[in-house]
């Protein structure tokens, strides 16, 4: 399966080794480090690739070992930070625009509001996203294209030491879109679990 772990190199400096199964993660893989590349900023710490690749039939990934630790539960004082580096996702990746992204994040939308219909605790959420959706495509009202979405921006995606973030890690499942889904994803994880 998938593992994430501490590595040492002989000079004593420490990475972090993420391996996937299978050869398949590892354009993925080279892609989240261009999108992490692009997004990283002082005041945006997000680790440098060191190296990637395919061995023994895994895909792995080499990458700085940022201060902080994965708190429990994020902090008012967190989602603020974490809110103002979302400015750095903006208008960063025009020139990686696939063509075809548009219709697929529109399928990929509605069959998450399909599911998130049918479920009890989600309705509500999904009938007012709808209604937004509706009045959007209705106003033709674009998606932004050229941003960087992380795609699990949130809870147990960053680092902190006390009130401090020091890093946005996970950057596996990025892709290029409207920054506006990460601020989306981050509403609906706090809503769905408040406990995190």
């Amino acid at each position: 399966g998938a593992g994430v772990a501490l590595v040492r190199r002989g000079d004593g400096h420490e990475l972090v080794l993420k391996v996937r199964p299978g050869s398949g993660w590892a354009p993925q893989l080279a892609r989240a480090a261009r999108l992490g590349d692009r997004v990283r900023a002082p005041d945006h710490p997000v680790p440098r690739h060191v190296d990637a690749g395919v061995g023994r039939g895994v895909s792995w990934s080499l990458q700085e070992r940022l201060p902080g630790e994965v708190p429990p539960s994020m902090s008012a004082a967190h989602a603020g930070q974490l809110l103002g580096l979302l400015r750095h996702h903006r208008d960063v990746a025009a020139d990686l625009v696939d063509a075809a992204a548009p219709a697929h994040e529109r399928h990929e939308v509605d069959r998450a509001l399909v599911r998130l219909s049918r479920r009890p605790d989600t309705a509500a959420l999904a009938g007012d996203l709808i209604a937004v959706l509706r009045r959007r495509r209705r106003h033709d009202l674009p998606l932004r294209t050229g941003d960087v979405v992380h795609g699990g921006y949130g809870p147990g995606h960053y680092l902190a030491v006390g009130d401090r973030v020091t890093g946005v890690v996970a950057w596996e499942g990025a892709g290029v879109g409207d920054w506006r889904a990460d601020l989306v994803g981050l509403a609906c994880r706090a809503s769905w679990a408040p406990e995190q």
